[in-house]
């Protein structure tokens, strides 16, 4: 479709060997710097949304590497459609290594930012939560993606890792039920702030 064919046409404008012509590597380059212009200030926020791992899953060839790809077939398969899999086993096999090189980048990157916390003293004062949106499915259950399928588990449990400065539940799981309508309350609450009347989501810091 149009969205495909936008993406082909700027892969002719990056180097696609570089991290920093990606999006999540340079959402993370901008939070960095966010992070050392304002970690002493009082009562701030930042949001950081983080494109990969996402369709089309594309990455510099280290990452493929790493993940083990040995995709060899002429033409480039990293967009598959939103639809049954009709592609054979190699096919899948590709596009969760390419999942995986997608992820490495982001976490490689997520390093950084875990990185200038520590060296900025940020943890004493600053919450940290890493959660995502949704899953996707990668030919489990004979599927591509998301949207037209039962909900199945790897697109509805989503990770949720919170990190405060309390640190008294450090490495610990917990097994209450939460929604990403819980996260605004939370921040809401972190900045003691009061909540609109309509908010239905509830604060996490007792979990």
């Amino acid at each position: 479709g149009r969205y495909a064919r936008q993406f082909w046409v700027n892969r002719r404008w990056m180097d696609a060997e570089r991290d920093e012509d990606y999006a999540t590597p340079r959402c993370f380059v901008r939070a960095i710097e966010f992070l050392r212009n304002n970690h002493a200030a009082d009562n701030w926020h930042l949001h950081l949304e983080l494109f990969s791992p996402h369709e089309p899953f594309t990455c510099p060839k280290r990452y493929l590497e790493m993940a083990g790809d040995v995709w060899r077939e002429p033409y480039d398969f990293v967009w598959p459609d939103y639809a049954p899999v009709a592609e054979g086993p190699e096919a899948v096999e590709h596009i969760r290594k390419c999942y995986a090189g997608t992820l490495m980048m982001a976490d490689a990157w997520l390093g950084k930012f875990l990185d200038a916390m520590d060296s900025l003293g940020a943890w004493k004062d600053t919450t940290v939560i890493l959660t995502t949106d949704h899953g996707h499915l990668l030919g489990e259950h004979g599927y591509w993606a998301k949207n037209y399928t039962f909900d199945y588990k790897e697109l509805v449990h989503i990770p949720l890792v919170v990190c405060t400065p309390d640190g008294s539940r450090a490495g610990r799981r917990v097994t209450g039920l939460t929604a990403t309508v819980d996260l605004m309350p939370t921040l809401m609450d972190l900045h003691r702030a009061p909540l609109p009347p309509h908010v239905q989501g509830r604060s996490l810091l007792d979990l």
